[in-house]
């Protein structure tokens, strides 16, 4: 699809009377709207590189709402699951987001060491669980203890998973088309893998005013090729859309995102493979419906040169949250489809049932008392 400076767009909005947003109705190319430009490129942040693997299949794999994790299930009633699990930490390097959710969850006593030469067996044999993030502890040393390990060993499966199998370790991956892509390899073949999110913020990253008192757009750009960007942009600005730039690779702050993720009327999405995506379920939790430009492989992440595995900006999702499109030519129709339905999404009601740090904190016990859990149950 090909749009020409002077040309007039006849991209309707048919928002809905009870829709009461800023947004400009029928926008052409010659119209102007009263939305702020705000773009800040040099902006710094603390948002998270995620890079991740993916599952060897035709289409990414997006968990809907009603979708289940293969967490461990079917408690007995002779368990003590009200107890806290006390869990010896070894932070040894961990993304900043997943040990801020981490250090949240409630029900868990944690005991934190930053190297594996400080584990022993006299330690150890006072904690439920043994979490090591980042690096991997050679099990086969403390057959009477339960392990979790990952997300952050490495993009691919390496010979260092080797050290891990038993049948008291668990490898987590915050996304299942990354389990799925992990299973593919012959040394993964005797792990155990769990998908589980870190839990999002949600009384942070919240809606605090309803949809007819934003005013803003915007755009989130993050590693995917600059003609895409410039393509983005040039459709919106002919079609006179203001909006506010985040872009990843030049840093901003976290508060200016979230300050406008509370006056945003919506948000556009740009980015490549992800294996959880805190920015994005940060911008859902705000209940700001999300139009994603999506992706179908991992070597969509300008700059890189992954292989051609199938992959995903969003690893959790559901018609709540808003629209997905992958190429040009759909572009057009998706957006006007989005803009009529923008009183009709809930996407933070989405993030509360699924990604909340309660609703996470509870997976994460779960696999933390595996070892009181049948083989069947994972």
């Amino acid at each position: 699809m090909n749009i020409s400076a002077n040309q007039e767009s006849n991209l309707p909005v048919n928002i809905s009377a009870n829709q009461e947003t800023n947004l400009p109705v029928n926008i052409s190319a010659n119209q102007e709207t009263n939305l702020p430009v705000n773009i800040s490129a040099n902006q710094e942040t603390n948002l998270p590189v995620n890079i991740s693997a993916n599952q060897e299949t035709n289409l990414p794999v997006n968990i809907s709402a009603n979708q289940e994790t293969n967490l461990p299930m079917n408690i007995s009633a002779n368990q003590e699951t009200n107890l806290p699990v006390k869990l010896l930490f070894v932070n040894n390097g961990m993304h900043a987001k997943n040990l801020n959710s981490l250090m949240k969850y409630k029900h868990l006593e944690i005991v934190t060491v930053h190297t594996i030469d400080e584990i022993s067996t006299d330690l150890i044999s006072n904690f439920d669980c043994i979490y090591s993030p980042s690096k991997p502890i050679d099990v086969s040393k403390y057959p009477s203890s339960f392990f979790l390990f990952g997300p952050h060993f490495s993009v691919f499966p390496d010979h260092h998973l080797s050290l891990i199998q038993s049948k008291h370790s668990i490898y987590i991956q915050p996304g299942r088309w990354v389990v799925d892509l992990w299973k593919k390899y012959d040394i993964c073949k005797d792990l155990t893998m769990v998908d589980i999110p870190f839990g999002v913020e949600t009384d942070k990253f919240c809606e605090i005013k309803p949809i007819r008192e934003k005013t803003k757009i915007f755009v989130y750009y993050k590693t995917r090729h600059p003609n895409e960007l410039s393509f983005l942009e040039y459709f919106l600005q002919s079609n006179s859309i203001e909006y506010t730039l985040f872009h990843y690779n030049k840093k901003y702050k976290e508060e200016d995102y979230l300050q406008c993720l509370q006056d945003s009327v919506f948000g556009i999405w740009l980015g490549r493979h992800e294996s959880q995506g805190f920015a994005l379920q940060e911008a859902l939790s705000c209940n700001v419906p999300l139009f994603v430009w999506d992706v179908r492989s991992m070597n969509q992440e300008f700059g890189y040169h992954y292989p051609d595995f199938p992959a995903t900006a969003v690893p959790y999702w559901d018609e709540r949250c808003g629209e997905i499109f992958y190429t040009i030519d759909e572009l057009y129709d998706k957006f006007q489809f989005f803009l009529s339905r923008l009183d009709q999404y809930q996407p933070r009601q989405f993030v509360l049932e699924h990604l909340s740090i309660e609703v996470c904190e509870q997976k994460f016990i779960q696999l933390c008392r595996k070892e009181k859990y049948s083989e069947n149950d994972i």
